[in-house]
């Protein structure tokens, strides 16, 4: 099977991450009961990956301890930000928000470089902010509550932290592994939630419906489509792999009006557009 295909297959798994979450709240579970399962189920699959895939550069040395450690933080706290955009926002708004990760890399960038963007990515920045700017008032600055405004500022902390993640993911994968990452990744959030959630963890809520999403999203959303990324980029190559993965945030606003009755109005998806546009530019300017 070509690189292509598993690259998409990985992208339609990731897109249904918020749609999983979302049903899981639904249930009543909380943002700390769905973040510590999802690390607990998905744990052990990481470990299996990585003992599968493990060579000589798969082992973690005491040097790599303090970047690893910084990648579970900051991957732990946007796994935390992104969950609670998506409960008080919904998938698809919080989807679109997360989007914006590149921009912050971009800027992550100009300031490691002390060096201005260029008027061109200024110009992409400006719109793709617009374009989120439409989607969030699009329905009218009368609709925003406060909860929205937490969902707002937790999404936006989700695309900074998330973006702090890949540039030092992209720095520790030089002599560590993405598998051996990834499980200890898993295992600190794991035992971070274990640790310091534990004892006002609430699973009563966790009914059959429930238990049925969470593996869904911690195997089917998380596990799965990490596997046959990195197998796609292997064959496809990174820049590729990005501009394949751009049709995720339509699939995650198409499943959030299907499934969970989202609403979006016609101003809405201009904002939706703007954003992609945006996006797509970034990426494309990256693959040639």
């Amino acid at each position: 099977m070509s690189g292509t295909f598993f690259v998409l297959a990985a992208t339609m798994a990731l897109a249904f991450k918020g749609i999983f979450a979302s049903l899981v709240f639904q249930e009543g579970l909380g943002v700390a009961e769905l973040v510590t399962l999802r690390f607990a189920i998905s744990l052990p699959c990481f470990v299996i990956i990585c003992l599968i895939g493990w060579k000589s550069r798969s082992h973690i040395k005491t040097k790599h301890i303090p970047g690893l450690a910084a990648l579970s933080l900051l991957f732990l706290a946007s796994t935390y930000a992104d969950a609670y955009a998506v409960k008080y926002l919904g998938a698809g708004l919080s989807r679109m928000i997360l989007f914006l990760f590149p921009l912050f890399i971009m800027i992550f960038d100009a300031v490691k470089d002390k060096e201005w963007p260029s008027k061109r990515r200024i110009i992409v920045f400006m719109t793709a902010y617009f374009g989120i700017g439409l989607m969030i008032l699009g329905k009218g600055i009368e609709v925003i509550t406060p909860e929205m405004v937490v969902g707002i500022l937790c999404a936006l902390s989700a695309a900074i932290t998330y973006g702090s993640f890949l540039r030092l993911n992209q720095h520790m994968l030089k002599e560590v592994r993405p598998q051996a990452v990834n499980a200890q990744v898993a295992l600190v959030a794991t035992l971070f939630s274990l640790v310091f959630e534990g004892p006002s963890l609430n699973f009563a809520p966790l009914n059959q419906d429930a238990l049925i999403y969470m593996f869904l999203l911690a195997i089917l959303a998380t596990v799965i489509p990490f596997w046959l990324m990195l197998e796609g980029m292997r064959r496809t190559g990174a820049a590729t792999a990005a501009l394949i993965a751009m049709i995720g945030p339509a699939i995650t606003l198409t499943a959030a009006v299907v499934i969970l009755d989202e609403e979006f109005v016609a101003i809405q998806m201009v904002g939706f557009g703007l954003i992609m546009l945006a996006m797509g530019y970034l990426q494309g300017r990256k693959a040639t």
